[in-house]
């Protein structure tokens, strides 16, 4: 089995293992991936087969690090949308999903923080849990590449900071605001200030307020990892 990757893994303080609850309606796939999951020494995983509000209140009970939810259950987004609202910052994974657009928009509608394709490994998917308690996004670069496309994205630039060591000092700004100028955008967007992964709060905090207008345009700021997502409007 393959050990976690250090910088992706950020467990909670105390804990020596993530938690993850498999939500399928399919009792036969949830005590599959149970099974599977829990052969990993830093999983700790849980499952039910019932995809409905009582399973928001388990999930309340449980506490997990994930949730990943069976794409492919009925009722599975509206599920989501609902977990969320209910608990803010849950960070809920998709499996099972086609590697599509229209699949994956859907997804991110409904408020998942990721997705793992149907023709995804085991190993791939307790990676990806992984990744997402650790608060990443998990989301292929091809499929960011068709998305960007799909929602009219003018530029997608990786500006070549540290990934999983994030620093915000002068350097570090000052190539930031070399490539809003360059590009001239009309809104950046950026991670939220709190969350688990310590780049998406230094990122956060790379746009002094002082740059918040550049050529009378108004700037929405996000930077998501070392990615400057740019939208023309």
């Amino acid at each position: 089995m393959n050990q976690p990757r250090p910088t992706a893994c950020l467990r909670r303080s105390g804990a020596e293992q993530f938690v993850v609850l498999i939500v399928s309606r399919v009792r036969l796939y949830c005590d599959a991936l149970v099974s599977l999951l829990s052969r990993y020494r830093d999983i700790r995983a849980v499952g039910t087969a019932n995809v409905s509000d009582q399973t928001i209140v388990e999930v309340t009970s449980v506490s997990p690090d994930a949730v990943l939810l069976d794409r492919g259950s009925p009722g599975s987004l509206p599920f989501a949308a609902a977990l969320v609202r209910a608990r803010p910052g849950t960070r809920v994974l998709g499996f099972g999903v086609d590697d599509v657009p229209v699949q994956v928009l859907a997804c991110a509608e409904a408020g998942l923080c990721g997705y793992v394709p149907a023709h995804a490994s085991i190993d791939e998917l307790a990676d990806a849990a992984r990744r997402a308690a650790a608060g990443e996004t998990i989301c292929s670069v091809e499929m960011a590449d068709s998305l960007f496309r799909h929602l009219g994205a003018a530029v997608r630039e990786n500006v070549g900071l540290t990934d999983a060591g994030l620093v915000n000092d002068d350097a570090a700004r000052r190539l930031v605001v070399r490539v809003l100028r360059r590009l001239r955008p009309s809104v950046v967007i950026l991670p939220y200030f709190r969350g688990r992964h310590p780049d998406h709060r230094i990122g956060s905090e790379l746009m002094p307020e002082g740059y918040l207008v550049i050529d009378d345009f108004v700037i929405l700021v996000e930077i998501s990892r070392f990615h400057l997502l740019v939208l023309r409007l």
